[in-house]
């Protein structure tokens, strides 16, 4: 970022990144930064569109790619999560990150079917091992390249040399197992797991929940293009100090 070439810096680690970067001092603008966000006159508001990068975006606005960093500054949001993700990029995050089979049943997994077991479907044939469950939503996750059946097949496995079987009602790839249930008003609720899903719910899958919080991420706070050099020649000068 040219402009702030030669200002005071320190450690920062932006998102989820592994390793942290050199970064100007953001305390040091903390005074002037609360005027700009408790005078909205002096900001708007842009969403960023599916594949912009942050200089794509300062040159829209300023005719500069060079302002960049006034998003950061601005943001709190993107500074710890991040610039949002272009959608392909993120649809193969999500898929890297959940690799796994998910299948959902009705029986009772409480105490059965634990993770490190090996499960066999029978009637597809696929197998591989459990790598977790989740007891609330009845569902299984596999780790496996095999698919199961998405309905009626019996999924079996031999725990403590004993032959055990539950009946799968849907099967998925990880990613778009369910993550939670929300009701009519948005609200996330809870469902039991032995019964079939009330239709009234809707399923809000790992996708859905990585895909909102990236939306989520495009909305920003962005200085008016003639409020840009009065703001950054009040930095400079704070930052120099």
């Amino acid at each position: 970022m040219p402009y702030f070439k030669g200002f005071p810096q320190t450690s920062y680690v932006f998102g989820n990144e592994e390793y942290s970067v050199l970064f100007p001092n953001l305390t040091l603008y903390s005074d002037i930064l609360d005027g700009i966000l408790n005078a909205e006159g002096l900001y708007t508001r842009y969403y960023i569109k599916d594949g912009e990068r942050p200089d794509n975006v300062s040159f829209k606005l300023y005719n500069t790619p060079d302002a960049a960093w006034s998003f950061y500054l601005l943001n709190d949001h993107l500074r710890e999560q991040g610039w949002p993700l272009k959608e392909t990029s993120l649809n193969t995050k999500i898929d890297e990150s959940f690799p796994n089979k998910a299948v959902r049943t009705t029986g009772d997994i409480y105490e059965d079917f634990l993770p490190g077991t090996t499960v066999t479907g029978s009637s597809s044939n696929a197998v591989g091992k459990i790598v977790k469950r989740d007891v609330n939503t009845g569902q299984i996750f596999i780790n496996t390249s095999d698919d199961f059946q998405s309905t009626g097949e019996t999924l079996y496995c031999t725990e403590d040399g004993v032959f055990k079987s539950i009946t799968i009602t849907s099967a998925y790839n990880e990613a778009d197992a369910v993550f939670y249930y929300k009701d009519s008003s948005g609200n996330q609720v809870s469902i039991d797991p032995g019964l079939s899903t009330p239709s009234s719910l809707t399923p809000i899958t790992y996708r859905d929940y990585y895909t909102s919080q990236n939306n989520d991420l495009r909305s920003i706070k962005v200085l008016r293009k003639e409020m840009l050099a009065k703001v950054s020649a009040e930095l400079k000068k704070v930052m120099t100090e």
